[in-house]
């Protein structure tokens, strides 16, 4: 009676076990495939316009954030500021954005083609809006600080 009592103690020992197996995998599953969405989200070309005929600094800036792995992204940007005179882009296919994305936040690092310089933002979501700002800059720059933009 004793062994078949263990016997049956173990079956339902390890029937437990296989069932936090299967939650915990569907967990992971979930967050998972919540990173995913978030992500896909952020994934495009977004823009930013500002022109006024008596401004001496018209600018736009333009980024383009693509997937890469898991909660990466990567991409790039082009800030054209002061009326044309000064531009900091790299060309289409060349990358100079590194991200990754916590929660609802991408953290990312970023050159510029100007001077070489580097520096980290962020970006997050409002509606349908994608907001950036630079958290740490080291050298020149001529991008925005606190911008607004919309998807193209």
């Amino acid at each position: 009676n004793i062994k078949y009592i263990i016997f049956i103690l173990l079956i339902t020992l390890e029937s437990c076990n296989n069932k936090k197996v299967i939650i915990n995998q569907e967990k992971k599953s979930k967050i998972q495939n919540d990173i995913i969405n978030q992500k896909s989200k952020f994934i495009g070309h977004w823009f930013y316009e500002s022109y006024n005929k008596d401004s001496i600094d018209n600018k736009t800036f333009e980024i383009n954030l693509y997937n890469l792995s898991d909660n990466k992204l990567n991409g790039n940007y082009c800030s054209i500021s002061r009326n044309g005179s000064k531009i900091d882009c790299f060309n289409d296919d060349e990358i100079n954005i590194f991200g990754e994305l916590k929660n609802d936040t991408i953290y990312l690092t970023f050159k510029s083609n100007w001077e070489n310089s580097k520096g980290s933002a962020i970006l997050y979501l409002i509606g349908d809006n994608l907001f950036w700002k630079i958290t740490k800059k080291e050298g020149v720059f001529y991008l925005p600080s606190d911008i607004k933009l919309l998807k193209h």
